[in-house]
């Protein structure tokens, strides 16, 4: 295993533990919290109550430190989710991470967050974005199509295969050389095979 393969374990195996701690921290709370109200001590006083879920002020000042923004934001959704929280807006997750010290290539906070916005756009097998504009994990929403993919989609069905043959004579005599063009497309009214089609070059 090479080096860059050895990166990406570490950093997808982190990912998950993290996930499994959150969502372990996140049953700590409830029992946290069902044992104050029966006037009881929480046996885990150190995990955060569930009315402070995903809280930025229970971030760690590293919590994100040398992290993508991919991965960062990723992370602090799945904090979210583990504390019984769910999706984000932009400027909620921008804070997070700023809090949890996320560092930015720009000092600009309008540049700032429209990396992260395009960040969260271009990786819709990672972010879903709902209708009222909050980002969640796509793999909270298994029932929603997200349309990649996706076998019906309509790039798909009037995909078409062009092969392109350049035919050029090397005689003294040639005139000019000729792009050759062969086609199949399928459509209604119209023949499965087209006749090749020879254009000046």
């Amino acid at each position: 295993m090479n080096d860059p393969d050895i990166k990406t374990a570490i950093t997808v195996l982190t990912n998950r533990i993290r996930s499994k701690e959150e969502e372990v921290n996140g049953l700590k709370r409830t029992v946290n919290d069902m044992a104050r109200d029966a006037g009881q001590e929480p046996p885990y006083p150190h995990v955060a109550s569930s009315d402070n879920a995903g809280d930025i002020s229970s971030l760690r000042p590293d919590q994100f430190y040398g992290m993508t923004i991919g991965v960062a934001a990723r992370a602090y959704l799945e904090m979210r989710k583990g504390g019984g929280g769910g999706a984000a807006m932009v400027n909620d997750i921008y804070a997070a991470l700023c809090a949890g010290g996320y560092k930015f290539e720009t000092s600009d906070e309008t540049n700032r967050k429209n990396g992260l916005r395009i960040s969260l756009r271009k990786n819709p097998s990672i972010f879903h974005q709902l209708p009222n504009g909050n980002y969640g994990l796509t793999v909270w929403y298994p029932r929603v199509k997200t349309g990649n993919g996706d076998d019906d989609s309509p790039a798909k069905k009037h995909k078409s295969t062009v092969r392109v043959r350049i035919k050029a004579k090397s005689s003294s005599g040639a005139k000019n050389p000729t792009l050759k063009l062969t086609g199949k497309k399928k459509s209604s009214g119209a023949s499965p095979d087209q006749p090749e089609e020879e254009i000046p070059f």
